[in-house]
C-alpha cells in the first residue's frame, strides 16, 4: 500500500468492505440456522403424532 493519504484511505475501505462482508455472512448463517431449527421443530412435531 502507498504511504499516502489515498492509500491509507484505500486501505480502510478494504477493511469496511471486508467486516461488512463478514457481519453478511454471519446474518446469512443465522438465517440459516433458523430455518433448519424450525424444520427440526416441525419433524419433531411429526415424530411425536406418530409414536
Amino acid at each position: 500500500m502507498e504511504d499516502t493519504l489515498y492509500g491509507k484511505a484505500n486501505m480502510l475501505h478494504c477493511v469496511k468492505d471486508k467486516n461488512r462482508d463478514q457481519v453478511v455472512r454471519v446474518i446469512v448463517i443465522q438465517k440459516t440456522l433458523i430455518e433448519h431449527a424450525e424444520k427440526l421443530r416441525q419433524v419433531k412435531a411429526v415424530l411425536e403424532e406418530v409414536l
